[in-house]
């Protein structure tokens, strides 16, 4: 994908610029150009090469908290297969069915309960047994007493849907300048006037839709708007080429318990605490697992730990005992954007007109990219959303 040149961008007028080309700015993007107005992309690095590119591509409906959330990703997932024909490249998306596996009788209960209030909201998710379990995939462990399992789950190549909302973008007319950062927001009386890259390229525009990432708070601080995002690593490991062995994304009930039921925590090693250790693991189409994950608040530091890689792999093999007889061929980490209520931030701020947020999805960047890039879009052309969007409004901090 090409890049504009320096020679024509020393002073640019644009409808909207969005700044990040992770997959929440490509989709904001995508959906902008869609709508026919003229978007300028910033993107600071490259292609996925920062959050978007150093995660899983599991597109988990069950795990999200009833409400507002699971509402949102209901919509997000609903847009996928219509992507999938859409987009210029294939995102490979399947809707393939999840499962959330269980060890014990304190995470059954706790997991009766959970399944019970998502089947209170519409979500088509039931307990199944073990040996059910097992015939789903048949390498799971005799430890697994049980899953809590949903046909709605999906799975998508992260790389593939940023590169298909970033090309789908340019081909609706998109400019995107890669290599180029946010120096300069400037404000008058109360509204966005320009942008000013680290190049020097002064882009006049009335919009600025902040979709940093984990960098998303320094954004803000630029135009005085209070963005309190706390990037969390996560590492992974990616294992060789191997036969059909996990038919879809799988999480455990420690995964679930790190967010939303600490008691369980009693459960877990210190080094497994203090790591935010976690099972997630999918099979890619080209036939490699990435298993995971850990979450560290570590502040940027992308690193691959010695600790982290070892209590990835033996956590996974408890699992998935027959996965000991393959090789790891690397790890890697990325950078989750967290929040302090673990909603994302989405929409328009009252402080200053013309600035929007789309940002702070820590783990659920993948699946709600679509929904994502869209409420954006909306609040941009037509000036509200058709989704309430209100508990993940930017403002919603100032209130504490």
């Amino acid at each position: 994908m090409r890049s504009e040149k320096r020679t024509k961008l020393e002073n640019l007028r644009t409808d909207a610029v969005v700044i990040g080309g992770g997959v929440i700015g490509s989709s904001t993007a995508y959906h902008l150009s869609k709508a026919g107005i003229k978007v300028l992309l910033l993107e600071k690095k490259g292609i996925s090469l920062e959050s978007s590119g150093a995660c899983d591509g599991s597109c988990f409906i069950q795990s999200k908290k009833p409400g507002a959330a699971l509402e949102l990703a209901l919509k997000s997932l609903d847009q996928y297969e219509a992507l999938e024909k859409e987009l210029p490249e294939t995102i490979e998306f399947k809707r393939t069915g999840g499962m959330i596996l269980i060890e014990n009788e304190n995470q059954t209960k706790f997991m009766e309960q959970y399944v019970e209030t998502r089947k209170q909201h519409g979500v088509d998710v039931r307990i199944i047994s073990g040996e059910k379990a097992r015939e789903i995939c048949p390498c799971l462990a005799d430890d697994v007493i049980g899953a809590s399992y949903s046909p709605l789950d999906g799975q998508v190549d992260p790389f593939r849907l940023n590169l298909g909302f970033l090309e789908g973008a340019r081909r609706k007319g998109a400019r995107i300048l890669f290599g180029s950062s946010v120096a300069k927001i400037a404000i008058d009386e109360g509204s966005v006037k320009y942008v000013m890259t680290d190049k020097g390229t002064k882009i006049r525009t009335d919009i600025v839709v902040n979709a940093g990432g984990v960098h998303s708070g320094e954004i803000g601080e630029m135009v005085g708007v209070k963005i309190p995002i706390t990037p969390k690593r996560g590492q992974l490991l990616v294992t060789e080429k191997l036969p059909p062995t996990v038919p879809m994304p799988m999480l455990d009930a420690k995964y679930i318990a790190v967010k939303l039921a600490p008691y369980l925590l009693d459960e877990m090693g210190e080094e497994a605490k203090r790591l935010g250790l976690g099972l997630v693991i999918e099979q890619t189409r080209s036939g490699t697992v990435l298993a995971g994950s850990t979450r560290e608040l570590v502040g940027y530091d992308t690193g691959v730990t010695f600790e982290g890689m070892c209590a990835i792999a033996r956590n996974t093999v408890r699992y998935f005992p027959r996965l000991s007889q393959f090789a790891v061929i690397r790890a890697f980490s990325g950078l989750r954007p967290s929040t302090p209520d673990g909603y994302p931030i989405l929409g328009p701020t009252a402080k200053v007109k013309g600035f929007f947020v789309a940002a702070g999805h820590e783990g659920d960047g993948i699946a709600l990219a679509p929904i994502s890039g869209r409420v954006i879009s909306e609040f941009i052309v037509q000036g509200k959303s058709s989704f309430p969007v209100g508990e993940f409004s930017p403002d919603r901090f100032d209130r504490v």
